[in-house]
């Protein structure tokens, strides 16, 4: 019988609280969903121009000279200055 005395009850285990939902999870959640938005509309917006990878018609670059005018204490100043355009001309 002196064994039955030194047995002790088993403990019962606390659950730990759950954490609450604060400002920060909230924030964290809108920027996950504004991402989310935001990757679904870059694929459609790829989508719409013929998908990844694909460019329509022929790629050119073009070269033009823009003049630069200055006016510094009533003296204008010309300045010759090159521009690179690509363009995409479509079929």
């Amino acid at each position: 019988m002196a064994d039955l005395d030194m047995t002790a009850p088993p403990t019962l285990r606390v659950a730990a609280p759950k954490p609450k939902m604060t400002i920060y999870y909230a924030l964290l959640i809108i920027a996950l969903l504004a991402m989310l938005t935001a990757c679904l509309f870059m694929f459609l917006e790829i989508k719409r121009f013929g998908g990844f990878g694909v460019v329509k018609g022929k790629v050119t670059s073009v070269e033009r000279r823009v003049p630069l005018l200055a006016t510094i204490g009533g003296l204008t100043i010309e300045q010759k200055s090159t521009a690179c355009l690509t363009t995409v001309a479509t079929s």
